[in-house]
């Protein structure tokens, strides 16, 4: 019995190793196909990267895709090649070497731009959508800046900028609100009056005045024609003020003295003051 169980024991031993062995003999065997495998896919990829690369060369530098026909639309104040050279596109460059989102990204980065679009028309034109703001104002702040239709300032103008734009004066840094705009009273108001300026057969339209200044207590003063024409119209009710200052206008132009006054003051709506040019102590000063 003592010798079986020896024999027993040895067996079970050896049965044993003979396991592990083969256990450790597949696991090789997996793991060196696994390392095939693996190598296989990289080779693969490198490949396919390659042949990409190799055909992306041929295709781009193929005259068949050459720009023939690019098209600008939107353009206004800033010429063609002002778009193309900010596009970072010129004549002939091959429609398909052209990154669209860098293109766009540097469309937009010029400061006249405010919304820009690239597109492809295969197999050799390009469109370039760009749309400009629109100069509604120059405004004051220690420095001069345009504004735009949305009341937005989005650059510093210079010198040619500023013909025929109303000059908006008073305003500060602190009234600045989200993405540049203006948001407070006095802003308002000021969007208020140009609004108004914009209408069709309006009594006093925005190339007619010359400065917009703003006094935080007593409100808008307008002067308009020339530097030295006030018309005060404080804050709130501007329709009305406009209206009034419509038959004010009316008023003294049948009488021939439509542009013969220093100022006109609408702020309180029981009255208006009109304030002659001459020195008749009767005109100046007197009530309509």
């Amino acid at each position: 019995m003592l010798v079986k169980t020896q024999q027993s024991k040895k067996t079970y031993r050896q049965n044993r190793y003979r396991s592990r062995s083969n256990r450790r003999n597949r696991n090789i065997k997996q793991h060196i196909v696994l390392g095939f495998k693996v190598l296989a896919g990289i080779a693969f990829i490198v490949l396919l990267s390659g042949l990409y690369a190799v055909a992306y060369g041929i295709v781009t530098q193929c005259s068949y895709f050459k720009a023939r026909n690019i098209e600008i639309v939107g353009a206004g104040r800033l010429t063609e090649e002002e778009v193309l050279e900010q596009a970072g596109v010129y004549s002939g460059v091959n429609i398909l070497s052209v990154n669209l989102p860098i293109a766009r990204k540097r469309l937009l980065a010029h400061p006249d731009i405010k919304v820009a679009d690239v597109e492809r028309r295969l197999p050799n034109g390009l469109i370039i959508r760009v749309e400009e703001h629109q100069p509604l104002a120059v405004v004051d702040l220690g420095r001069k800046f345009l504004m735009d239709m949305d009341g937005k300032i989005y650059k510093e103008c210079q010198k040619s900028d500023t013909s025929g734009l109303p000059l908006i004066t008073g305003l500060d840094f602190s009234d600045l609100g989200l993405e540049g705009k203006f948001s407070n009273g006095p802003y308002a108001a000021v969007m208020n009056i140009l609004k108004l300026g914009m209408e069709p057969e309006t009594i006093l339209p925005n190339a007619a005045i010359r400065e917009i200044s703003v006094d935080r207590e007593v409100g808008l003063t307008l002067y308009a024609f020339n530097e030295t024409k006030a018309i005060k119209l404080g804050f709130g009710n501007y329709p009305d003020k406009y209206r009034r200052l419509e038959k004010v206008t009316l008023y003294l132009k049948e009488r021939s003295r439509i542009m013969d006054f220093d100022s006109i003051d609408l702020m309180n709506a029981g009255r208006i003051v009109v304030d002659l040019a001459d020195e008749n102590p009767m005109a100046a000063g007197g009530e309509v």
